[in-house]
C-alpha cells in the first residue's frame, strides 16, 4: 500500500469526511453538472471517489437519477457514507473498489443497459498520478455507450506563482490539524505543504516525501487526456475555481 492509499484509508480521514459531508453544499461550479444531469434523461449515477458522500444531498434532488453507485477504495469512508445514506430516497449501492482497476464495478455493471453518468467530482481525478489518469479514463470509457456521459470537475491552475504558493498555504491552514494526527501516526513526522511548480500539484508531504497531492489543470491538458482515452469533449465550462468537462464516446 503506497503512502497516499494509507493516508486516504486512515480512520481520522473518514471521520473528517463525514463531518464535512453531512453539512456541505455542492461546490459553486458543480451547478453546471447538476444542470446537465437534469437534462440527461433517466440515468444511473456512478460516483468515483464518493468518500463520505458530500454530494448525495444534491444528487438525490435530480429528478432523472434513478440509482446511485458510489465507488471508493476506503471502506472506512464508505462506512461513514452509509450513515448519510439512510436519508437517501434513491437506491444507493456502495462499492469498496479501487477505480484504478474497477474490478467490482465491472462485475456490477455487466449486462446493465441503463443510461449512466460517470462522475469524478471535487478534483478526485486530479489526485491520480499522471501515469494512472489515461488508464482510468480508458477503463471508464469501456463502460460507456453513446447515450452515457462522463463528468470531470477539475480545479483550475492559478496564473501566478504567488497564487500557487497561496494555495499550499491554504492547505496548511485548513488541513494541518488533521494531518498532524494522520501523518504523525503513519509516517512519524510533521506534515509539510508546498506547490510543485513542475507538476502543478499542491502537495502534502512527510519527511519521506510526498503523501498526497491535488493537481491544478489547464483546459488544453484536460482536452488532451480525454481525447487520448478515445473520448470526445462535448463541453468544457470554466468556472471561478474549476473546470467542468463533459465527455462522451
Amino acid at each position: 500500500m503506497d503512502r497516499a492509499e494509507r493516508y486516504w484509508k486512515h480512520q481520522a480521514i473518514a471521520d473528517s469526511y463525514f463531518s464535512c459531508s453531512s453539512s456541505s453544499p455542492k461546490h459553486a461550479d458543480e451547478v453546471e453538472i447538476f444542470n446537465s444531469l437534469e437534462t440527461l434523461g433517466e440515468h444511473i449515477v456512478v460516483d468515483f471517489g464518493i468518500g463520505g458522500g458530500r454530494e448525495l444531498d444534491w444528487i438525490n434532488k435530480l429528478k432523472n437519477t434513478t440509482r446511485i453507485i458510489g465507488v471508493d477504495y476506503s471502506e472506512r469512508t464508505l462506512t461513514q457514507c452509509q450513515r448519510l445514506s439512510v436519508k437517501s430516497p434513491k437506491p444507493l449501492t456502495l462499492l469498496v473498489d479501487d477505480f484504478r482497476q474497477m474490478d467490482s464495478l465491472t462485475v456490477l455493471l455487466d449486462g446493465d443497459s441503463s443510461r449512466k453518468a460517470f462522475l469524478f467530482l471535487a478534483n478526485v481525478f486530479g489526485n491520480l498520478e499522471i501515469c494512472e489518469r489515461l488508464e482510468v479514463l480508458k477503463k471508464t470509457s469501456s463502460f460507456m455507450k453513446q447515450e452515457d456521459r462522463l463528468f470531470l470537475y477539475l480545479f483550475k491552475r492559478s496564473r501566478t506563482k504567488g497564487e500557487m504558493t497561496a494555495e499550499a498555504q491554504y492547505y496548511q491552514k485548513y488541513y494541518s490539524g488533521l494531518d498532524q494526527v494522520v501523518i504523525k501516526e503513519l509516517f512519524g513526522s510533521e506534515p509539510s505543504y508546498y506547490y510543485d511548480f513542475e507538476e502543478n500539484n499542491v502537495v502534502t508531504a512527510c519527511n519521506e516525501g510526498p503523501v498526497v497531492f491535488s493537481h491544478r489543470w489547464e483546459e488544453s491538458e484536460i482536452r488532451s487526456v480525454v481525447e487520448q482515452a478515445g473520448l470526445k469533449i462535448e463541453k468544457i465550462k470554466e468556472g471561478n475555481h474549476a473546470f467542468v468537462a463533459i465527455a462522451k464516446v
